[in-house]
């Protein structure tokens, strides 16, 4: 038997690349591993044109999944307990669980900690960005690209400040910050997107980042010009603490050619050894599974990595998620996408 499965790039890729042989040697299950962009994986899946057997399945479009019947739930034999009850909420429609989650992230905001005190505000980023930013050195950096997946910060950032940008339906009830925007377009150029703002980030071409709590494994890894002098922290607005909420889990289709495969895959994803492996050798603590947070060896991976200060910070964005600031809608991802291209162009210009 072989499987067909879709991954965003990222840690799980690693993951399944490097260790997906013990699970074949396990099961006798073999499996094809794409990774494709998440923009791309919605419209193949949508489309229906290509029918992968598991594939990740973003919180963004979870709902029109869901109305198009295109993954199954998440079976009973799945203790969804063990994870994070937000990341388990956030890839649910109506109450019923489509995924297992690997991934939660709320909103943080990196900061160069040998350049200023840390924010404590949305107003404090947009002034240490003016303050601090130049021509070499971007004072905040945020997603401004065109793609739906780049809306998450400015949804965040509205919320803060007591605007929901999304309605459940319709157009936008709101406008952007028109100050952010302006921070933003000062220090857009070359970092649009979720790659290039790490990159640049790394290179210390930045004072501040403003994204997914999931930068840690990368700003503080071998090789990065600020390793060691990122501090990482939430911040709040006048209403709300600031958000960036993102959730993913594998999920099996409906058109699935083996369902007891795919579920020993879920299964298989989320064991104690996979788990393990990922936290010491990949260097990610930031899997929503509560359970491996109180073990000895993942206290010693934090410490050993230098995540002592980031890891409480990841903590605390979790806590302070609020799913009700992203529109459960079915268009999410066309309707995004318009308003992402409109906020582009405006700081392009």
């Amino acid at each position: 038997m072989r499987l067909s499965v879709w991954l965003k790039e990222g840690h799980t890729v690693e993951v399944v690349q490097r260790l997906g042989a013990e699970f074949t040697a396990e099961t006798g299950v073999e499996l094809d591993v794409a990774a494709v962009p998440e923009s791309a994986a919605h419209d193949l899946l949508v489309g229906g044109e290509v029918r992968p057997d598991v594939v990740t399945l973003p919180f963004w479009y979870a709902e029109e999944v869901a109305r198009r019947g295109l993954v199954e739930p998440v079976p009973d034999a799945v203790d969804l307990g063990e994870f994070e009850p937000t990341a388990v909420a956030a890839l649910s429609v109506d109450g019923t669980p489509l995924a297992v989650p690997h991934t939660l992230c709320g909103g943080m905001l990196c900061y160069r900690e040998d350049l200023t005190d840390a924010p404590r505000t949305t107003d404090d980023v947009l002034r240490i960005a003016r303050d601090l930013g130049r021509p070499d050195r971007a004072g905040l950096l945020m997603r401004t690209g065109p793609d739906f997946s780049s809306l998450a910060g400015h949804l965040g950032w509205a919320w803060a400040n007591g605007e929901r940008l999304l309605p459940d339906a319709g157009e936008p009830d709101a406008a952007p910050p028109a100050e952010l925007l302006d921070v933003l377009a000062r220090s857009a150029t070359g970092a649009d997107d979720y790659a290039r703002l790490g990159t640049r980030m790394a290179a210390g071409g930045a004072v501040q980042l403003f994204d997914t709590s999931a930068w840690a494994p990368f700003l503080e890894a071998e090789g990065s010009a600020v390793r060691g002098r990122v501090g990482y922290t939430t911040v709040t607005g006048p209403v709300a603490p600031a958000q960036f909420l993102y959730a993913e889990g594998l999920a099996v289709t409906t058109w699935c050619r083996d369902r007891d495969a795919a579920r020993a895959l879920l299964r298989w994803r989320h064991s104690a050894r996979v788990r393990r492996f990922e936290v010491e050798r990949l260097r990610r603590p930031d899997l929503p599974h509560r359970a491996q947070r109180a073990q000895p060896w993942y206290e010693a991976a934090v410490e050993r990595f230098g995540y002592t200060g980031y890891v409480p910070a990841l903590e605390r964005s979790w806590r302070e998620i609020a799913l009700d600031h992203v529109p459960r809608r079915a268009d999410f991802v066309a309707v995004a996408r318009r308003l992402m291209t409109e906020i582009h162009e405006r700081v392009r210009t």
